[in-house]
Parts: C-alpha cells; sequence; structure tokens
C-alpha cells in the first residue's frame, strides 16, 4: 500500500510539473501581485536614477486609508530583466499586500506619494481567479498594460508621469 501511494505521489509532481514553452508549472507558487512602471513620455524609466526627473525609490510610498489613518503599503522594485528572448527595460513596483487588501475589498482606493508632494489615487478590480489588476485607474484615468512585454509575463501596467 506505501509503494502504491508513493507512486502516485510522484506520478502526480511529475504531471504538474511538466512545463510547456518554459511558462510557471502547476507545482509552483503564485502569490497574487500588482505590478507596474513609472515611466515618463518619452518612455524613459522614472525609477531608473539616471534618468533625469526620475523619482526617488525610498521616497516613493504606496498608502491606502484605514480608518481615517493614512497606512503604508509593502512593495519592492524589481530590476529590469530578460527571459529568453524577451528584454524588459524598466523596474517595475510590485505589491503582493496592494492586491491582498482589493481582492479582499479591505480597500478600493490607493494612493501613490512619489516624494515630490505629488499624491495620485490608485483604483482598479482585481480577479483572485485569473490572479491579475484589471480596470486601473489613475486619478479617475484609464491605465494601460505595458506593451512590450508579453501578456504570459502577467500584466505590467504604465503609470505615465
Amino acid at each position: 500500500m506505501k509503494k502504491l501511494v508513493a507512486f502516485v505521489v510522484v506520478l502526480l509532481v511529475g504531471l504538474c510539473c511538466k512545463k510547456e514553452d518554459e511558462l510557471v508549472c502547476g507545482c509552483s507558487i503564485y502569490v497574487p501581485q500588482v505590478s507596474f512602471i513609472i515611466k515618463n513620455a518619452q518612455n524613459a524609466d522614472l525609477l531608473d536614477q539616471s534618468v533625469t526627473g526620475s523619482f526617488s525609490r525610498s521616497a516613493l510610498k504606496l498608502r491606502y486609508l484605514d480608518k481615517g489613518v493614512m497606512k503604508d503599503i509593502a512593495y519592492d522594485i524589481a530590476p529590469p530583466f530578460t527571459y529568453n528572448s524577451v528584454t524588459f527595460k524598466f523596474n517595475q513596483v510590485r505589491s503582493a499586500q496592494l492586491a491582498t487588501l482589493r481582492i479582499s475589498d479591505y480597500a478600493r482606493e490607493f494612493y501613490i506619494d512619489f516624494g515630490n508632494g505629488d499624491t495620485d489615487t490608485l483604483t482598479f478590480d482585481f480577479d483572485k481567479f485569473a490572479g491579475a489588476a484589471s480596470n486601473v485607474k489613475l486619478n479617475n484615468k484609464t491605465v494601460l498594460r505595458e506593451p512590450s512585454i508579453p501578456e504570459t509575463f502577467g500584466y505590467i501596467f504604465y503609470l505615465l508621469k
């Protein structure tokens, strides 16, 4: 009986982790998150400190209002990357807490403080089954998905500043 159970477990793990086109396999851990980049009209990364007019990474704040008190949201900044033949040249702001707050419907409005006295309001829907944000708006203006990255990499939106 133990051998049969061990065989079934090995078989299931093997089937779940069969990768196609090097996408994430069935046994990979996925944490829902919201990702976005900040760029200017010239398509320059405003989280790259070498770009004129860039934002200080340490001054950037994500926040939400909780019973009248403004609270910080945890995030990280992921560097540009290359995967297979795709090169993505932007730093990305990523936050699992932002997704969790929205999925739970705890907060519907979020605030991005760019550290220069400029605070914007971010709203979006989040489909927990699809694992993606949609209907993203910054100050009630629709935010688009970054076109330079394939959809198979997930949804990364761009904020134009």
